[in-house]
This record gives C-alpha cells, structure tokens and sequence, in this order.
C-alpha cells in the first residue's frame, strides 16, 4: 500500500503493553516492514512490544498528551457534583474513571474497599464509578458491592460529560486497572490538582512519577494500604501534592509537550 499511496515515511503506533499478541502481532511484524518507525505510549509499553515482536526497528515512546487547560481545578464543578451526590465537604469521595471491564479490575478496588472496612469500623468512604460496560459485568459489579461493603456507599454513575468536574469533586482518584497503556485518565486526574492512587499498570508509573501513590496490580491490600494512606494526608498536604501534580503533567504530558515530541519525530525520520 505505501507504494501505492507514495507516502514519504510511515509511523505506526501501538497503544497498549498488551498489543503485539496473536493476529495483531503478525500485524505488527507486517507494518514493521513497512514503516519506518514505531512508536508506543509509554516506555512500559514499548518495551513490551519490543520484547514480544522483536522486530527489526526497535520501537520508540512518544507519550500522549492530555488538554490542561481543559482538565483543571473547578470550584463550582466540585460542589455541584457533590451536592447531586448528597456528600458533604467533610467526607472522602474517591473517583474512578473507566470502562466497566475486567482490564479497569473493578472487583480489586471493591475487595480493597472491604480491607479498608473491616480496619477501621468507623470509615464512611463515599466512592463515584463513572463508565459503562457490559449489562452482566455490571450486574456482577453491583452484587460485588452489595454482598461485600457495609457503610461504604458506591455510586455508579454511568457515561458522563463534565468529567474535569468529576475530577475536581474527587478527593482522591483511584485507578484500579490489572494493564494499560499509558493510563490517559491519570494524567487528567492530576492535571485537575487530584491525589492519585493508582496501580502500576503499564505507563501508569510514568505519569505519576513522585506526584501520587502508586501499588502493585491485582493486590487489593496494597491498594487498601495506598488509599488509607492518601486519606490521611491534611488538606495542606493533598493541595501540595496535587499541584505537584498539575506542574508534572503541564511539563511532561500537555498537549504542548506532546506536540513537541511529534514535530521532533518528524524532523528525525
């Protein structure tokens, strides 16, 4: 095809540490002939793909960028969502953000939930699922919360379009994923002045650097462990921490500095 459409150079671009399997891996291999670069979204990523294709040009990791001016603090987006879930400024609401499949690994966020309950008696978290998913997966999501959270109240919210005012009602945002990619929403969390915890899930340590809270996958105790500690932070300290945030995304993962990285691509090949 490149023949055919007498493109100068080709780039072809994964978007997953898990990409490179099966079918899609003989794509890969395929594209790889053709291409002259190729790129993942995190360095995690990369290397996978790397490892797993081992193909002739090692792949290269141009990270994706998010909107900051978009995704940032809003006072009034805070209360309004806040009083449409009837919380109070004195309790924890914690956010998660992602489709309702086993790749976000809902069920290890609701059994660290449960650790979180049975250690301290007195917690009254208020948590906020914003995505959709499968009817069954979803079913299985609420009879997962209702069977195993006693004073915890969960609210799944379903597809929403004011999500950096979600972020903004967050005191704490939680990703729970067992893979990703580069984790988009974590960026977007933190661009939003946001605590984050979250798991160490393909890129996801990359974006958070030394700005939040990072635990293993798949280990509902560490993750139990990371959001008590994100909870016990003082306001001084989450207002810090979350600007510490803001500052790394604005630097790192804007869409300034992504289209940077792009042009700087270009220039190369």
């Amino acid at each position: 095809m490149r023949p055919i459409l007498n493109y100068p150079k080709l780039i072809s671009t994964g978007h997953n540490q898990r990409e490179g399997e099966g079918v899609q891996g003989k794509i890969y291999k395929l594209t790889d002939r053709l291409s002259d670069v190729m790129t993942n979204i995190s360095l995690e990523s990369t290397d996978a793909l790397n490892t797993r294709l081992n193909i002739r040009k090692k792949a290269i990791t141009v990270y994706n960028g998010i909107d900051s001016d978009v995704f940032r603090f809003s006072s009034n987006g805070r209360s309004s969502l806040r009083k449409e879930l009837d919380i109070d400024d004195g309790e924890k609401l914690l956010v998660a953000i992602g489709r309702l499949n086993p790749q976000k690994d809902y069920p290890n966020l609701i059994e660290a939930l449960k650790i979180i309950e049975k250690k301290n008696p007195t917690s009254n978290i208020k948590v906020a699922i914003i995505g959709d998913g499968d009817i069954s997966y979803k079913r299985e999501l609420r009879q997962m919360v209702g069977d195993k959270l006693s004073r915890t109240q969960v609210n799944f919210l379903g597809i929403r379009r004011d999500i950096p005012d979600c972020l903004s009602a967050a005191d704490i945002f939680v990703l729970s994923s067992a893979w990703e990619g580069f984790g988009l929403v974590v960026a977007e969390a933190m661009s939003c002045e946001r605590v984050v915890v979250a798991t160490d899930a393909g890129g996801v340590r990359e974006v958070v650097g030394d700005a939040g809270f990072i635990c293993p996958p798949q280990n509902a105790e560490a993750l139990a462990t990371a959001l008590t500690q994100a909870m016990s932070l003082s306001v001084p300290e989450a207002e810090a921490l979350g600007k510490k945030a803001r500052d790394r995304v604005v630097q790192n993962f804007s869409l300034d500095a992504a289209v940077d990285r792009w042009l700087e691509l270009y220039t190369r090949i």
